[in-house]
């Protein structure tokens, strides 16, 4: 490709890649030589400076219309049957072109060899079975466009004559004399796009390709009465699903917040302030505990699986206002401090956690006592 940016100014001379000529912004194109346009497509969106001839020809270079496919595909038959004893690989980007790799396979009568990630693509689009991934199956070999160059023609002309063909719409560069260009694309030509706006009268033309000349060609087919868009409303059921999820966040954020309310609630043994309990102690002095039945005592806590007192033997108990107090057992009686030595509070809460875990609560209680009657 010939061209080049001019350093330390903002000028490309015939050099048609934005993304390599770095800070250019004027653009010039000295001739209309082919390999001079390598790059310049009707998708070039900036602005370009040439003589008023060459401006001509450019205009009428990539505004040509191309043939329809059915033409390129009669073209691209023909030049396969002048070429009887070759074997013929066709260029084709990762999507397009299936259609004339359909209608070749089936005019030769013969599979058309692509790769295996390629096959799976055609099973997916659900097309007809002509496609392998078999070397050597048909005659027909369609690769990634990229392959399409001299280096790999000479090659596969070493192994057995070939050509090959590359059907687009756009300008290529031709490297070797057995690559074969057919005018040949997917898209509509501007011609046909002309033609569509011509007949369906739109207001107005919003392109996605930022191309003002085209854009401007457009304008004489327009619409001129704009009348307004209807209201574009949320469809009924989809208001009631949205409030449907509305509702159902809600309910969730209630129901979070009951449950993070009740796991904050204290469970297990609670352990006071000395001075708190010293006073409950003044108060409840003189009252006695009722008999129960029950190996349960205020001490013990079936639910949280805690127990503080011996309960191989069925005693009234009751709490200790200087101890500790079980959670959920706040309806029970609680017994005078002269029951219980004042010290085991303080030795239990010495005891090693480790040891707690590892033994019961009833044998850590009674060892503490052991401990109590020999000090």
């Amino acid at each position: 490709m010939n061209g080049t940016v001019i350093p330390g100014t903002p000028i490309a001379v015939d050099f048609w890649s934005v993304r390599r000529a770095g800070g250019a912004r004027l653009f010039f194109l000295s001739h209309m030589h082919s390999d001079h346009t390598v790059g310049l497509s009707s998708t070039w969106s900036r602005p370009l400076y040439c003589s008023p001839l060459t401006a001509r020809l450019l205009r009428h270079r990539l505004k040509h219309a191309l043939p329809s496919r059915s033409c390129a595909t009669h073209q691209a038959a023909q030049l396969i049957r002048q070429h009887p004893q070759h074997r013929v690989v066709i260029g084709v980007y990762s999507l397009g072109k299936e259609e004339l790799l359909v209608d070749l396979a089936l005019e030769f009568g013969t599979w058309v060899v692509v790769s295996p990630s390629r096959l799976e693509q055609m099973r997916l689009l659900e097309l007809p079975e002509v496609f392998t991934s078999e070397e050597g199956a048909g005659r027909i070999h369609a690769v990634d466009v990229a392959e399409i160059r001299w280096d790999t023609l000479v090659s596969w002309n070493v192994l057995h004559p070939t050509i090959a063909i590359l059907p687009t719409g756009r300008p290529v560069k031709v490297t070797h004399p057995q690559i074969h260009l057919i005018p040949y694309s997917d898209h509509s030509s501007f011609s046909e796009l002309c033609e569509f706006v011509k007949w369906l009268k739109p207001c107005s033309v919003i392109p996605i390709v930022k191309d003002s000349t085209c854009h401007a060609s457009f304008q004489k087919y327009l619409s001129r009465d704009h009348q307004a868009l209807p209201g574009l409303g949320i469809p009924k059921p989809v208001q009631v699903s949205v409030q449907r999820q509305s509702k159902t966040k809600k309910q969730k954020l209630v129901y979070l917040m009951k449950r993070a309310a009740l796991r904050s609630v204290p469970r297990g043994v609670v352990y006071e302030s000395l001075e708190e309990c010293a006073e409950q102690s003044d108060g409840l002095r003189g009252i006695t505990a009722p008999e129960q039945n029950s190996r349960e005592s205020a001490f013990c806590s079936l639910e949280d699986g805690i127990c503080l007192c011996n309960c191989e033997e069925e005693e009234p108990s009751g709490a200790q206002p200087g101890g500790a107090v079980a959670a959920g057992t706040a309806g029970q009686s609680p017994v005078s401090d002269e029951d219980i030595p004042s010290e085991l509070p303080k030795q239990y809460l010495l005891t090693p956690l480790n040891a707690l875990k590892q033994s019961s609560f009833c044998k850590a209680v009674e060892d503490l006592f052991s401990r109590w009657e020999v000090s």
